[in-house]
């Protein structure tokens, strides 16, 4: 399932528990794959305690996608961040990410970060969206779009900071091809 959840005006502040696993596999036309994991789609003007929130969605397995759109103020993200798909955007602040944002699986991932003033990625940060598993079709060939890891970072009119020592992690086990891409959106400056 999916909950979305709007408040433009207000804080975003989910306190209760949210119950969001899945079990089981199905065939998708060559490899068996998971089942989706429930997903949370949070917009509100400021959000209180982003880590405890994504901490809390982590222990009740929400773990198919977490989409943010903050509309006031600054995010530092440490280890607290985990689903298959992860978007987080900021219309009025800097996004920091010092720990790992992790939408790994076996299925790969997408990381999409987005702050009007600009990104950091420090030096102990991971971006990871591998995959354990290969996907194949029924003949056993490879499928491009199912294995391709996707990060994209835009830091709106600030500053792209990429940290020596960060890494972004988009392969695929079992693959010597390059499935995964990774878009880097800055103003130029200067």
């Amino acid at each position: 399932g999916k909950l979305s959840a709007f408040a433009e005006h207000g804080t975003i502040g989910l306190f209760g528990q949210l119950l969001g696993s899945s079990s089981g596999h199905y065939d998708a036309g060559g490899t068996e794959v998971p089942f989706s994991a429930g997903r949370i789609d949070l917009q509100g003007r400021f959000i209180a305690d982003f880590a405890g929130l994504n901490t809390r969605l982590n222990a009740s397995g929400v773990s198919g996608g977490r989409s943010f759109r903050i509309g006031e103020g600054d995010l530092s993200i440490g280890d607290e961040l985990k689903a298959h798909d992860i978007s987080v955007a900021l219309d009025h602040g800097q996004l920091t990410v010092n720990g790992t944002i992790d939408a790994s699986g076996e299925q790969a991932g997408s990381i999409r970060l987005a702050a009007s003033n600009g990104v950091t990625i420090g030096g102990s940060a991971v971006l990871d969206a591998s995959a354990d598993v290969l996907r194949k079709d029924s003949y056993g060939k490879a499928i491009d779009a199912p294995n391709r890891a996707v990060i994209e970072i835009d830091s709106g009119k600030g500053v792209l900071a990429l940290h020596s020592g960060a890494r972004m992690d988009l392969r695929v086990a079992g693959s010597n091809s390059n499935f995964g891409s990774v878009a880097l959106n800055a103003p130029r400056l200067g």
